[in-house]
């Protein structure tokens, strides 16, 4: 998981999440989550608009190829995965 920087609330930590991910064999998956960014940071996930990305983490390890579209099958299985083990990621769609 990541909450955005310097922006995490103690109390309810999921109101600031701003992504979680799941790593299986050579996929990584990364999925956007809507927390709350209160900082004066806001440009550090500006470029982070895509819902998904995933990745092949041992071909591809500075992730320049996104692989979401072309492995649909991969995203859902990751996507249940973070779905199973983070009850917050219900209002993921």
């Amino acid at each position: 998981m990541n909450h955005s920087t310097h922006n995490m609330n103690l109390n309810n930590p999921d109101k600031t999440l701003q992504t979680i991910w799941c790593v299986e064999d050579n996929g990584e998956l990364l999925v956007r989550f809507p927390g709350n960014d209160t900082t004066n940071c806001r440009h550090l996930h500006v470029w982070d608009k895509q819902p998904v990305r995933l990745y092949d983490v041992i071909k591809d390890p500075h992730e320049k190829n996104e692989l979401s579209s072309s492995n649909p099958e991969v995203v859902a299985r990751l996507k249940k995965r973070i779905e199973t083990w983070h009850a917050a990621t219900s209002t993921i769609k």
